[in-house]
């Protein structure tokens, strides 16, 4: 059993490393974004180049079609990092509490592998809903562009 102090200082450590996470999932999604949406319009395009694509949003429709669909991306993005971060730094830190006995200062490579393949399992299994929704609206929006080969989804889904 853990004591109750060791806990209450892992909750607190933890409640902060999951703050920060959601606030850093939230800043690079807003940073990204514009670069993921030519991405996925690229992968769709008829058009030969990324420039041309790029400029052909623009005219067609404006800067901000490179931040359609980011609402929906942020809901999903900051529960994600929150508890991928949480888990992460609670299982580091309960680890670490039963290894103050030896010498070791740090967590093992493996010990820090194991803990990041548990913490991104949690984490995408806690916000599997959010991104499954999340990219069945993004490839409707993809389908129903006006310059990309399809007019709707099913025809997205016979590409």
């Amino acid at each position: 059993a853990i004591d109750m102090a060791v806990s209450s200082a892992i909750l607190s450590a933890t409640g902060s490393a999951a703050a920060a996470g959601g606030a850093a999932g939230f800043s690079a999604t807003l940073a990204t974004y514009p670069l993921e949406t030519l991405r996925s319009r690229m992968a769709c395009s008829k058009a030969e180049t990324g420039l041309a694509l790029l400029q052909a949003t623009v005219r067609k429709e404006g800067y901000g079609a490179f931040y359609r669909g980011l609402g929906p991306s942020l809901v999903a993005i900051v529960p994600y990092a929150a508890v991928s971060l949480f888990a992460f730094d609670a299982l580091n830190k309960v680890y670490s509490s039963f290894e103050e006995k030896t010498t070791r200062r740090s967590s093992s490579p493996w010990a820090t592998f194991a803990f990041g393949a548990i913490a991104g399992s949690l984490a995408t299994t806690a916000t599997f809903p959010i991104e499954l929704c999340r990219k069945q609206d993004c490839t409707v929006q993809v389908a129903t562009s006006p310059f990309l080969p399809f007019s709707n989804s099913l025809d997205l889904g016979r590409a």
